[in-house]
């Protein structure tokens, strides 16, 4: 399965890299803030090509993880 995503921030990349086109103009170009743009570029050079993969979101937070307290709770009523 070809990785759409990654076909288009691999030429983000090589607009800046190989074109030297500025960061802002090769944004406008890809129709991406500079935000994203800058992100892109931050995970290419920390872990080269398979930094512009398409990743699976990961939530910040679990709302529904019991907490520490709840389950040592537990934990002492079941030795009880």
């Amino acid at each position: 399965m070809i990785d759409v995503g990654y076909n288009k921030r691999r030429r983000f990349v090589d607009m800046v890299e190989g074109q030297g086109l500025t960061i802002s103009k090769a944004c406008q170009l890809s129709g991406i803030s500079r935000t994203y743009g800058y992100k892109i570029l931050n995970r290419y050079y920390e872990e080269g090509d398979s930094g512009l993969e398409t990743r699976k979101p990961i939530p910040i937070t679990s709302p529904r993880k019991i907490s520490n307290l709840t389950i040592r709770k537990v934990v002492c009523m079941a030795i009880k």
